[in-house]
């Protein structure tokens, strides 16, 4: 009899061990809301996130991925410990699941009465404009369900950028002590981010944070049966990105894009910062200048600064002048008045075809002068008509294509919704700046070769061409594709025959188990500015498996000659 208690009594013991409260962390926790795009942007966000927490020495609250469900009007919440296996991401600094700390911890060491929500500055809200300003940490879709998920409310803001001049990145020389300082865990236990407190895309120093993300068995045994069962090695694992999606609007990125100002510099420690509006994106270039202006560089250094960040979208060296002049006036206001009478302050509507005309006759981005067109209309307009292209939005303005096109971009949208991502890179077109994950081909200062818009958008035939001779090359006998829109199943089988390899897909998609077999492939194609492909690139990179490094992208060429001289 007394050898069947033995077990029983193990199994209480464990299970009484298993429900154990956490310890306290006395240096306190980061919490941020992955709100900026699909899976693969807040994995980028979260790599960021978690370096930023063990710099600071504070446990990270792991958070609930974000899910964009078919035909939802809200997004859904998924348990980081559903996806990830906890204990591995705990061998790089200390982690604790968002849902654990909320049930077990969040109530003596962080209660309701002292829950802040931490944002770079105050904006204005998008529904009640009457409001002051503030983070409207809670505002919009998907924020809103990402802090009700966790019962999370704030009774208060936090705005960081109007004291750590270089906000989340701790790599500035004093930076940390500042955040020490000013945000003590006695005083703030949890440092809650309305966005992301880490780069995006991810920055190169924390790449190698991916080896600690390894997925569940529930999701890495679905990916071994499968390629088990249906694909030979060796096989070739390519992602395309085709979905519909990168010819559409992004409201979700461009909703958190808009959101949050990107904490570059602060215009001035005496003064408070001022509100940054919905609408107002231009700003964070405008903090770029300020940046450049403070840290001593003229203004073509501080051009050939920009144009590595903003590409195309760099203002021009006289528009940098002009904004240095603001500045040494001791004018430190960031947002762009263009659309007001500088005399007399007021507003000077004007409509397309009665354009208020600066001085040179022109009006580039970022430029301090009238505008020629009153922006509050096309704001309008673009809002009751989000599908619309740049030529439909030129044609109702009777305006150029190219004018349209720099007017959408002054009120701050992306061009990936009208100009869709891929555009602005037209036929033999090179570029060196970045765009979304592109470091992972071009590198960090496209030392490694250049974007065209065959790289960013790769053709059905480069797709075909390339498959077949990592094939040819490899022998290969299977070809795994993942996609959310076209997986081309039919024509990569009919390219295929002569080498007895067959295309296959999952069944269902699911994203997690395609990327635990991409991961495992013998060799990888995927897309260069995909941050969903740069997730297997880097697992590959980084992870235990020297078998499974070999990667390309499709439609890129490494400039070796410049790798070489550099």
């Amino acid at each position: 009899m007394q050898y069947l208690f033995l077990p029983i009594f193990i199994s209480i013991s464990l299970a009484s061990v298993s429900q154990a409260t956490p310890t306290v962390d006395p240096n306190g926790y980061v919490a941020f809301c992955p709100c900026m795009g699909r899976f693969g942007n807040q994995i980028d966000q979260l790599l960021g996130s978690l370096s930023f927490a063990k710099q600071l020495n504070r446990t990270l609250l792991l958070p609930p991925l974000v899910e964009y469900p078919t035909g939802k009007p809200a997004a859904a919440m998924v348990p980081f410990e559903t996806i990830f296996e906890v204990s591995e991401v705990a061998k790089y600094h200390r982690v604790i699941p968002m849902g654990d700390f909320m049930r077990d911890l969040a109530n003596s060491i962080w209660p309701k009465s002292k829950r802040a929500a931490f944002c770079w500055r105050p904006r204005e809200g998008i529904y009640d404009k009457e409001a002051p300003p503030s983070c409207n940490a809670k505002e919009g879709n998907p924020f809103g369900p990402f802090w009700d998920y966790s019962r999370i409310d704030f009774v208060r803001d936090v705005y960081y950028g109007e004291v750590i001049r270089s906000g989340y990145d701790l790599g500035r020389h004093g930076a940390k002590s500042a955040w020490e300082v000013n945000y003590p865990a006695e005083t703030y236990p949890v440092l809650a981010f309305t966005g992301a407190p880490g780069a995006f895309p991810v920055n190169a120093e924390d790449r190698h944070l991916q080896k600690y993300l390894k997925f569940r068995p529930r999701i890495t045994d679905k990916a071994f049966k499968f390629i088990k069962e249906s694909l030979p090695r060796p096989f070739v694992g390519i992602h395309l990105r085709n979905n519909v999606d990168w010819r559409q609007p992004l409201p979700v990125f461009i909703t958190s894009l808009l959101f949050e100002a990107v904490p570059i510099s602060q215009s001035s420690e005496s003064q408070p910062t001022p509100a940054i509006k919905m609408t107002d994106p231009l700003v964070h270039i405008h903090h770029a200048i300020l940046y450049e202006f403070q840290r001593g560089s003229n203004a073509t250094e501080a051009h050939e600064n920009l144009a590595k960040v903003f590409g195309e979208h760099t203002p021009v060296v006289s528009t940098i002048h002009k904004w240095y002049h603001r500045f040494e006036d001791g004018n430190f206001d960031l947002e762009d008045h263009r659309h007001h009478d500088h005399h007399e302050g007021k507003h000077v509507p004007v409509t397309p075809t009665q354009h208020h005309k600066s001085p040179s006759g022109t009006s580039p981005i970022g430029q301090p002068g009238p505008r020629k067109f009153d922006l509050d209309e096309l704001r309008a307009l673009a809002r009751e008509h989000p599908e619309w292209s740049t030529g439909q939005f030129a044609e109702a303005l009777d305006v150029t294509h190219k004018t349209a096109l720099r007017w959408l971009d002054e009120i701050g949208v992306p061009r990936a919704q009208y100009d869709r991502v891929c555009d602005h890179l037209k036929p033999h077109t090179k570029s060196r700046a970045q765009l979304f994950a592109s470091a992972q081909c071009i590198g960090y200062n496209g030392e490694k070769g250049v974007l065209t818009h065959e790289v960013c958008q790769p053709s059905e035939a480069t797709v075909l061409d390339e498959v077949e001779n990592y094939v040819a090359s490899l022998g290969a006998k299977s070809v795994f594709v993942s996609s959310d829109r076209d997986h081309l199943i039919p024509e990569l089988n009919d390219r295929l025959k002569r080498y007895n390899a067959k295309a296959v897909k999952l069944d269902n998609d699911d994203p997690h188990v395609s990327l635990a077999i991409l991961t495992r492939a013998d060799h990888f194609i995927g897309n260069c500015i995909s941050t969903f492909s740069a997730f297997v690139s880097r697992s590959r990179e980084f992870g235990p498996l020297q078998a499974f490094r070999s990667t390309s992208f499709f439609g890129f060429e490494p400039d070796r000659a410049r790798s070489i001289e550099l």
